[in-house]
């Protein structure tokens, strides 16, 4: 039995945690067969074997702070439509779709209709992709600790409940998840974030009212192994899981006043 299987069975002897192999199984389950975004490495792979076809020059690019992989394609030798067709075709055979265009004067052309009528924008100079689905973290990467932020009237119930996928905050929508963030990094703005949590949080529920006082959980990811961790691409230092967290795994890490 994998070891962090034995540690939640370990755990549940003390506590109520809802967690069985039969669980664990039929998680992993849920992401056998699905249409996936490959990994850089592979899409790395199959876009360089179109370079000496079509001339173009790639990179990947990244949030800041973050490891969620965007990329760019620059028509440096052919800016055709077909050409940007046929190359546009692979990456999305390979997971990832249109996020911008750029023309030779720097303009910008990101908005659906406009990226659906590309074959009307003319000198285009470069391409921003991005994936279209969830991106993984690999295991080795994961952060030691990583940390929830919500307003303190919350924090009883989450001490009792533990954390619970939502999408009430998000600033896109998206299926529901837990959002957890990497406070350490030293660019991490807590301020930013903040605002950024209220502003979606009065869109969506049509109010008025700004928080002032937050808490910070601290989750050990040790204990959450056997679930998967993304990477959020519309946040810095912020990721996603989407599993219910138990209170055994959150611990209070400060409060903070805005």
């Amino acid at each position: 039995m994998p070891t962090n299987l034995n540690k939640m069975i370990n755990l549940n002897k003390h506590s109520t945690i809802a967690l069985s192999i039969k669980d664990v199984q039929e998680y992993n389950a849920l992401y056998e067969g699905l249409i996936f975004t490959h990994s850089l490495k592979d899409t790395s792979s199959i876009i360089s074997k179109l370079i000496p076809k079509y001339g173009f020059k790639y990179e990947f690019l990244k949030n800041e702070g973050n490891s969620f992989p965007y990329i760019k394609i620059s028509f440096i030798k052919d800016n055709s439509q077909r050409t940007i067709s046929n190359v546009s075709q692979y990456l999305n055979n390979c997971g990832w779709f249109i996020a911008d265009i750029i023309d030779i004067n720097n303009n910008s052309f990101h908005k659906k209709n406009e990226i659906e009528n590309i074959d009307k924008i003319k000198d285009i100079n470069y391409i921003i992709y991005r994936a279209k689905f969830d991106t993984e973290i690999d295991l080795k990467q994961w952060p030691k600790f990583l940390y929830h932020i919500t307003p303190y009237k919350n924090f009883k119930n989450i001490m009792k409940n533990g954390l619970i996928p939502k999408n009430e905050n998000k600033l896109i929508k998206h299926e529901e998840y837990v959002h957890l963030y990497d406070i350490n990094n030293s660019n991490f703005s807590l301020y930013e974030l903040t605002k950024t949590l209220d502003a979606a949080r009065i869109k969506n529920k049509n109010i008025e009212e700004i928080e002032n006082k937050y808490v910070i959980l601290k989750i050990d990811m040790s204990w959450l192994t056997h679930y998967k961790l993304f990477c959020d691409p519309d946040l810095n230092f912020s990721y996603f899981m989407k599993n219910n967290i138990h209170p055994n795994c959150i611990s209070k890490e400060k409060i903070i006043e805005i």
